[in-house]
């Protein structure tokens, strides 16, 4: 028996004879184009195919059955058989076949950068033709290739791999994952999941958006979406010191990060001294005063230099990015730190890694895209997946109408309603009287695993992406008699206002 430092040829013994576990792992995290020369390739796909049918590792005899069907040259078959013995007579440890798995993911990884590095250089310096007959060259077409081809290598490299498995055989694992989620529980202070700040919705929500669950925020144009994600990001960030990605598409980097400092000086600390905080539109266009000035560096400094606070980490997305490059760029970042929260602002940006011919089949699939990385990060452990989603002018109409939205008001595509976990709706006043505290209704109109269909009064004021639900607020009632929402709702037997 031999150890060989060859990774492939490791991989391959691995799963000899009869070890099923292995070849499952392999084929999970590899192709056969992870593989090199004529046999080794064919053999794995061999391997893989053989599982799928069987499910068990294929032997010496099924493998030369299989090329005797198939009608293939003595001499090749003679090979194949030479190969497959060669890796039977390998001994190899977990340790080995985990090391040789990734280092084969490594090696293409690294053979894939180089090919990118070299096709945008020719770009760069010659141009190239594409299937259409178009020339490319030039610094911007060298760019836009080095970054697809590089989201495609991420996207490989980082390939989620789905946990699955007998679950009789998994009462120690099943134990030990309550007692760290009870520990986890117990240490935030009884929130089992990502808190938006709004306490009713919370507490519907059963203590706020858990791992693996994705979240639409839904609404007409500057009803709060954004903000909400704003908010639901300081919040995570500040209040429970966790670890947040946030993607902006539409808005600028700078935008939002003026949205979650603004954020950040309604901060109870400063309720006496800035009891409405700083408007964000000021900082954009600098004309705070010179008081204000003050305030907005005591706020900067918290917000930097306490350690309670988790990351809050800001991606600007590319034009034309994908679902694929947010996932590579997510578990990109997932190495750095862990990741416990993830603002996608937002999903109907995106296109598609396939294209269809339809835009609504293309909407549909990216929301089940977007699902499966909320589903699937961390290899299967999940992640909080939270994102606007904008409701076309008839559909805000129809619920100015009856009072609140429905499933079939999220435009572009029904998967806007079937996929998600949870969709939460935002329906303001057709006009807005005061900016800095406008009655919303906010609505729970899908909770997978909860409560739904409730009605949440809430008070927004966008200037700090700042919410206030109904209970919060002195007084109890800041609907005014009259206010155009549509239909009047009863909640809990009485009306939203009197």
């Amino acid at each position: 028996m031999t150890t060989p430092q060859d990774p492939e040829t490791v991989i391959l013994g691995a799963v000899l004879p009869d070890r099923v576990d292995r070849l499952e792992m392999a084929t999970r995290r590899l192709r056969p184009k992870h593989f090199s020369g004529q046999v080794l390739p064919s053999l794995f796909a061999f391997f893989g195919n053989y599982l799928d049918l069987t499910g068990e590792v294929a032997t010496r005899q099924a493998l030369a059955g299989f090329l005797e069907n198939r009608r293939v040259q003595s001499g090749t078959i003679a090979l194949w058989l030479e190969t497959f013995d060669a890796v039977m007579a390998v001994q190899v440890s977990d340790g080995e076949f985990k090391w040789a798995v990734e280092q084969l993911r490594e090696m293409a990884s690294s053979n894939a950068t180089g090919v990118a590095l070299s096709g945008a250089y020719e770009i760069l310096t010659r141009g190239v033709e594409t299937p259409k007959g178009e020339k490319v060259v030039g610094p911007d077409a060298a760019r836009q290739y080095v970054m697809e081809k590089f989201a495609e290598i991420d996207a490989d490299l980082n390939q989620a791999e789905a946990p699955e498995g007998d679950i009789r055989q998994e009462r120690a694992q099943i134990i030990s994952r309550y007692a760290a989620t009870a520990e986890r529980v117990k240490r935030a202070g009884g929130m089992p999941g990502i808190a938006t700040g709004i306490a009713p919705l919370d507490r519907l929500l059963g203590g706020g958006v858990q791992s693996g669950e994705f979240a639409l925020v839904a609404g007409f144009s500057s009803s709060g979406k954004t903000s909400l994600c704003v908010s639901t990001t300081w919040n995570a960030c500040v209040v429970q010191g966790k670890n947040v990605v946030l993607f902006t598409s539409e808005t600028l980097r700078p935008q939002v990060i003026n949205k979650i400092i603004s954020r950040h000086s309604r901060h109870p600390q400063w309720v006496m001294e800035m009891p409405d905080g700083i408007d964000s539109a000021r900082i954009r266009a600098g004309s705070l005063s010179g008081p204000e000035i003050a305030q907005y560096q005591e706020v900067l400094d918290d917000f930097t230099d306490n350690p309670a606070y988790g990351k809050c980490f800001v991606a600007q997305l590319p034009f034309g990015a994908t679902v694929g490059t947010v996932a590579s760029r997510l578990a990109r970042i997932g190495h750095l730190f862990e990741v416990h929260l993830c603002i996608i602002d937002y999903v109907q940006l995106l296109r598609a890694d396939q294209r269809r011919d339809a835009s609504h089949e293309e909407a549909a699939q990216i929301v089940k895209d977007v699902k499966a990385i909320a589903a699937t990060f961390g290899s299967g452990t999940g992640v909080p997946v939270i994102s606007p989603w904008q409701v076309n002018r008839p559909g805000r109409d129809r619920a100015l109408k009856e009072g609140s939205y429905s499933g079939v008001d999220l435009a572009s595509t029904s998967e806007a309603f079937n996929s998600p976990d949870i969709v939460i709706t935002l329906l303001e006043p057709q006009k807005i009287e005061n900016p800095r505290g406008t009655p919303v209704k906010g609505e729970l109109l899908k909770n997978r695993d909860g409560p739904r269909g409730a009605q949440i009064p809430l008070k927004v004021d966008y200037a700090t992406s700042f919410f206030q639900a109904e209970a919060d607020v002195p007084g109890g009632q800041y609907f005014a008699p009259g206010t155009d929402y549509g239909s009047s709702v009863l909640m809990g037997g009485r009306r939203w206002w009197s």
